[in-house]
């Protein structure tokens, strides 16, 4: 048995019981979220990504995050996608399937630190020392053929609980755009009955937390033309400026409609040119000024 985990402490094993079969994950022992009550704060869960069409052949992150949350030990989430429209770039190649990226801004995470199964052979991302505890990830993998990600940790004791009040990130998923189209990314448990999320306090149990929504992701097989309508510039001191950009933008494909849209960008400090937002620079074909 992996050290740290212990069958007879609940609080070892928060969403997973460990048993003769090793790392068998035990949904029935897994407790279910509770009812949010009128005025009761509750831990946020939700996703971020691209609020922008993205092109085709193009890759773009989701994260997955957690917010106002206090002695987290343990979290567990599964999303769905259309595998026909997008797909999960593999995190991780020293691993067999499809991984996701965990994240080390809530929970801890040694990048390259594995335990291996000796009866099974799968392996695990998995970090221990009897003085600091550490953590165990049963489930991080991807399957591009049903469109599922499935995603499970528990810390280890003595680690301390998680806690957090801005949000933070538990993992992150690269997807791939495959084919035209508007597809979302929600929160489903291909379990029947199944909460598509779980939370666990030290004592193993329940977090409720608010309203799961998911992101609509636009894949568009052009790249749309950017028009700037107007350009100012503002001082914030002698040495930066900050240059706000007014534009419109045009897209003839199916997906947009060929209607226009506008939108703003707050560059800081000025770039050589307005294309500088790397993170959209790539969307745009050419660039025209008026």
């Amino acid at each position: 048995m992996i050290k740290g985990i212990s069958s007879g402490k609940t609080r070892y094993v928060l969403l997973f019981a460990i048993l003769a079969s090793l790392l068998a994950l035990l949904g029935s022992l897994v407790p279910l979220p509770k009812a949010v009550a009128v005025g009761e704060a509750a831990a946020s869960v939700f996703l971020e990504g691209p609020t922008e069409p993205m092109a085709l052949c193009g890759e773009f992150q989701v994260q997955v995050k957690i917010g106002n949350v206090s002695d987290l030990y343990g979290a567990e989430f599964h999303l769905s996608f259309d595998p026909n429209l997008m797909e999960v770039v593999d995190a991780d190649p020293n691993l067999d399937g499809i991984q996701i990226a965990p994240s080390a801004e809530l929970f801890p995470f040694v990048p390259g630190s594995y335990y291996t199964d000796p009866d099974t052979g799968e392996t695990y991302y998995y970090s221990y020392d009897k003085t600091d505890g550490g953590y165990f990830i049963a489930q991080c993998e991807a399957d591009n053929t049903s469109g599922r990600v499935n995603y499970a940790i528990t810390l280890l004791d003595p680690a301390p609980p998680a806690a957090t009040a801005a949000a933070a990130t538990l993992a992150i998923i690269t997807f791939h755009c495959k084919a035209e189209g508007t597809a979302d990314i929600l929160f489903s448990n291909p379990v029947q009955g199944e909460p598509p999320v779980k939370l666990a306090d030290s004592q193993a149990n329940p977090i409720p937390y608010g309203e799961l929504r998911p992101i609509t992701i636009v894949q568009v097989s052009g790249l749309p033309d950017l028009v700037v309508k107007e350009k100012f510039e503002s001082w914030v001191d002698e040495a930066q400026k900050i240059y706000r950009v007014s534009y419109t933008i045009k897209n003839p494909s199916s997906s947009m409609g060929g209607r226009w849209r506008s939108r703003k960008w707050t560059l800081l400090p000025p770039p050589g040119n307005i294309r500088a937002p790397s993170a959209r620079s790539s969307l745009f074909r050419g660039i025209t000024t008026r």
